[in-house]
Formats: C-alpha cells, structure tokens, sequence
C-alpha cells in the first residue's frame, strides 16, 4: 500500500457512512473514527522496522534526500523514469522528484557519472538524508 492508496482510503471513508474504521497492514496500524464534528485520523502503532536498504557507494556519490516526502523516478505515471542504471547523467539533470506538501522539488544529479544504483522506489516515503541514487563519477 502507498501514500495514494492511504489517500483514497481516508477519502472514501470521509464521504462513506461508515463510523470508525481499524486498518493494519506491515505492522501499521490505522484508526479512524467520525463524530458528529470532524473525522479523527491517528496511527496507533508502527512494530514493522523499516527495511535496511543496501547501499554500495564505493567509487560513487550519495543523492540523499533534502526534504521529507515522497518519491517519483518519473514526472508521471505514463512516463518513463527520469534514470535507469548505468544511464550516463550530467551535473544539473533531473534524476528524480520528491513531492512534499503537494509541491513537487526536483532530485538533480551533483556532477557529471554513471547512475549505479537506484536506491529508493517509485512513490516510496523517504525522510531527510536517505539516499536516493548513487552516481559513479568521473566516467
């Protein structure tokens, strides 16, 4: 489940009959309840540790994350991702788009390399300072 699947859910059940709602997935797990003022939204608790991602950044450059948000690999859905691995970039280009507070902040590769790594998914939920990419330079 994504950042959009949790959006629609809070949606249909604001518009929904529906009282309270009790959701738990990977560990989360979601509360929601309506009263006769405003819905109430709370996740209780998160048991599931977050994944350890392998990062092999030997000869290469950390893109790392400088805000909270979610992640894109491509402008949209029916695009083709902005990076692949062993795609050459330059200092400048888009690599990648964190969306924070509906506000879309471009990923830009730090120098001239060779994408070696793609570490974070497509709409994944990253915070500040985890890496993104690794880019090999000098090649």
């Amino acid at each position: 489940m994504n950042i959009k699947d949790v959006y629609d859910l809070l949606d249909r059940f604001e518009n929904s009959n529906i009282s309270e709602l009790q959701l738990e997935i990977d560990g989360a797990k979601l509360m929601c309840k309506k009263n006769s003022e405003e819905p109430e939204y709370k996740v209780v608790r998160h048991t599931k540790e977050p994944e350890e991602k392998t990062v092999d950044a030997t000869n290469g450059i950390e893109v790392k994350a400088k805000i909270a948000g979610t992640f894109y690999r491509a402008p949209s859905p029916e695009s083709e991702p902005f990076v692949q691995v062993g795609q050459k970039v330059k200092k400048g280009d888009v690599i990648g788009l964190i969306e924070a507070m509906k506000i879309m902040n471009d990923i830009v590769a730090p120098e001239d390399g060779v994408v070696s790594q793609i570490v974070a998914s497509n709409e994944e939920l990253v915070s500040f300072d985890d890496v993104l990419i690794v880019i090999d330079g000098g090649k």
